[in-house]
């Protein structure tokens, strides 16, 4: 995304020129929502800018810009779908405590149409109006044209050390173990791995090899990112979590899977005549796996702005991703056994080889399954903004998380990560390499580094000291 700076003379001059097609004053942010009507216009044609501080005499009077002021604008872009590439200045006005806000927002043509509060709006001239509902479907329609075959694009400046090596071989081993791979593509050298995973094309890695296992993936593609974010009540006027994270897809799985299970409540109960206790999320893991794996899979990602989206409000949880339904598809076949046409074959296909989903075209079958099994209402289904949307409604609703909350039991850590856990209860306070020396297993010590990361993103430990002299414990409440 660009990061423009603008300077109160580039404001001068932009003033003197008057409102246009790419151009619009408001005198106060009391006009924010007809602002964002006007830069959702603005990204379904060419950009532009909006100056708040100006009146629509040219004349420049700034306004005061308070926490709420810039909490006030974050709200009003999060409001546009797809996610836009905006940028926003706050110009001091000179001699005076006034600022001028100015909003730059930048066309993607692999975005549009771009939606404000699930309205679509265009921009002639100093105009700002609804789309036309036939400029509406064909903006659709090109979209999906110019998207097809997006994976395979090349990405010339990207190296084998930019890619995340442990990851391209445990998708082999995996793979191979489980009957996906073929033994006899059983390899440890990243590169020949990739080759065979078809992620390398006239020996050049392509877009699908970067969306995977990029290190920083965000470098080429900024559009590698998640939104996620726990709503105090059942709209989005009010957050008490809000995220975005950026990485590879298994990192963007892995913190999407963290963030979900921290806000959803765990039910306990206990079977006659046994003593362990039985935790019931209450939307089962497997089926919010299942849906960010598939929005992976059918994602759009031509559109530099846009992200995977996950809200959690009182009543429900709803999951959205770029890029609607495969062309012939209708919703009620969603919910039985269908071919699987996905957007992103060659992603999909890593994702099924890491078995990540177990068959293709069930998933949906699978997660309306799950969900009912735990005693929710059916999943709901959409397309909204030019994305696919699903909703997870619950089967009643549940209060607001408090900020820091203990995470929930039914995090599933493996023996090493339990381990760890008995080791810091024991001896009080040890470093990497002490808990490394410790651990019976072999493991290496990236991947105890990466056991405790988790663990403190689980709330569950907590660290002390810098750099080398890091040490760790358990968290105390």
């Amino acid at each position: 995304m660009p990061n423009t700076k603008i300077s109160l003379h580039n404001i001068e001059s932009l003033v003197q020129k008057g409102e246009s097609d790419t151009l619009e004053f408001k005198k106060t942010t009391a006009e924010l929502n007809s602002a964002g009507k006007t830069l959702c216009g603005l990204l379904n044609r060419n950009g532009g800018h909006v100056l708040i501080g100006i009146t629509d005499s040219k004349r420049i009077v700034g306004q005061d810009v308070s926490d709420h002021t810039r909490q006030e604008i974050a709200h009003l872009i999060k409001k546009i779908e797809p996610a836009p590439a905006i940028d926003i200045n706050y110009v001091q006005i000179a001699n005076s405590s006034r600022q001028i806000i100015v909003l730059i927002a930048y066309h993607d043509e692999y975005a549009a149409p771009y939606t404000f509060e699930g309205k679509a709006f265009d921009r002639l001239q100093s105009s700002t109006f609804p789309m036309p509902q036939e400029r509406y479907h064909r903006l659709l329609l090109e979209k999906t044209q110019k998207n097809k075959g997006w994976e395979d694009g090349i990405v010339k400046d990207v190296t084998l050390d930019d890619l995340d090596h442990d990851e391209i071989i445990k998708t082999i081993q995996v793979g191979v173990s489980k009957g996906r791979i073929p033994p006899t593509k059983l390899t440890t050298d990243p590169l020949e791995a990739l080759v065979r995973l078809q992620l390398v094309r006239n020996k050049h890695f392509i877009n699908a090899a970067v969306v995977l296992f990029a290190k920083n993936p965000t470098q080429w593609l900024p559009q590698c990112r998640l939104r996620l974010a726990r709503f105090r009540g059942n709209d989005k006027r009010d957050f008490i979590d809000n995220r975005q994270i950026e990485g590879n897809t298994f990192h963007l799985l892995e913190e999407a899977l963290i963030f979900a299970q921290r806000h959803l409540p765990v039910a306990s109960r206990f079977e006659p005549g046994k003593v362990e206790r039985i935790d019931e999320p209450l939307i089962p893991v497997d089926a919010l796996r299942e849906l960010f794996v598939n929005a992976i899979c059918h994602r759009d990602y031509r559109s530099i702005g846009s992200s995977i989206s996950c809200a959690i409000y009182n009543d429900r949880l709803e999951i959205w991703n770029e890029g609607t339904l495969p062309e012939g598809f209708s919703f009620s076949e969603l919910k039985f056994l269908h071919e699987s046409r996905p957007r992103n074959p060659r992603i999909a296909r890593v994702l099924y080889c890491r078995k990540l989903f177990e068959s293709w075209g069930s998933g949906i079958e699978l997660v309306d399954n799950l969900c009912q099994q735990a005693g929710n209402p059916a999943p709901e289904f959409f397309e909204r903004s030019g994305g696919f949307c699903v909703r997870l409604p619950f089967k009643q609703s549940m209060e607001p998380v408090q900020i820091g909350a203990v995470i929930p039991t039914a995090y599933k850590l493996n023996s090493r990560q339990k381990k760890i856990l008995e080791l810091l209860k024991k001896d009080g306070l040890l470093s990497v390499s002490e808990i490394h020396a410790k651990l019976s297993e072999a493991s290496g010590l990236r991947t105890v580094k990466g056991d405790l990361s988790l663990l403190q993103r689980f709330h569950l430990i907590e660290s002390q000291g810098q750099g080398r002299s890091t040490n760790w414990k358990l968290k105390t409440k």
